[in-house]
């Protein structure tokens, strides 16, 4: 009997006390994984704050942590190469994390390491993230549309060059193609107002300005370039801001000015010989 009720209260209290204790354990270690950022592994930041945002499997991160880790995720998706051909890759194969990375999404950083959560949305990054965190998410996600916008223009250019062997180019951001159509002398007329029409003539680049007074000063059209400029200009005119953007066509402006003084000048000589 002794015997008996020793084995069973021995045994039955260390079952309990083992598992009860032990479960305890478990649920005090959850908690307070919880509440530690899954970057510096701290509760709280040097200033004292607790995490600010998880993810849906409940990984936090303090927003110092986030905007390091945001800002950091930015610069190493500038740096990838061919980023559109891997972004194909990873949608045949299936890979969403890394359709995410590539795409400039912010996941948790451990995705891929045992969690799965869905990539934050871009109101949290703009609510937790810093200023300047949040601008560098928000260019590296414009990444991924402008390698392809490049890859479409690079296609259709090849193709265009073919039917434009003659095609010429912006000299400061190749845009084209451009096709002379009378002379080439592109001074001459250029700033004329010619009758019927309320706009003078303008030999200069439709996109940026720049101007050269002879076609055989514009560089040959090469439609490799006027992709990267495109896509250049195209992100210039998007993020620049409006003090920017009036110095900009300001400057275009005065070129403009200065190239329909020079044409003037010119006729203006021109008509003294012909007397």
């Amino acid at each position: 009997c002794g015997g008996g009720a020793e084995a069973e209260c021995g045994g039955g209290a260390e079952a309990v006390c083992s598992g009860g204790a032990e479960g305890v354990g478990s649920k005090r270690s959850r908690e307070e994984a919880a509440l530690l950022c899954v970057i510096c592994l701290e509760e709280k930041d040097e200033d004292g704050r607790l995490p600010v945002l998880a993810c849906a499997e409940g990984h936090a991160m303090h927003a110092s942590c986030l905007s390091a880790y945001v800002s950091t995720k930015a610069v190493e998706l500038q740096g990838v190469s061919y980023i559109a051909a891997k972004a194909d890759t990873a949608s045949v194969s299936g890979d969403a994390a890394a359709l995410d990375a590539l795409a400039g999404a912010c996941c948790c950083p451990l995705r891929g390491y045992g969690c799965s959560a869905e990539a934050f949305s871009d109101r949290d990054i703009a609510q937790h993230a810093s200023e300047g965190a949040f601008s560098a998410y928000l260019e590296g996600k414009t990444l991924l549309p402008i390698a392809r916008k490049v890859e479409k223009v690079l296609a259709e250019g090849s193709e265009l060059a073919l039917l434009v062997p003659n095609g010429r180019m912006c000299g400061r951001c190749s845009y084209g193609p451009v096709e002379l159509e009378a002379c080439n002398d592109l001074l001459a007329h250029h700033g004329e107002r010619r009758p019927g029409s309320s706009a003078p003539v303008n030999n200069a680049c439709p996109q940026c300005g720049w101007f050269a007074p002879s076609i055989e000063m514009w560089p040959r059209w090469v439609p490799t370039a006027t992709a990267a400029g495109e896509a250049h200009w195209a992100e210039l005119h998007a993020t620049e801001d409006e003090m920017t953007a009036a110095e900009r066509r300001a400057r275009h402006a005065a070129e403009v000015a200065r190239a329909q003084a020079e044409a003037a000048r010119r006729r203006a000589g021109q008509r003294a010989e012909e007397m």
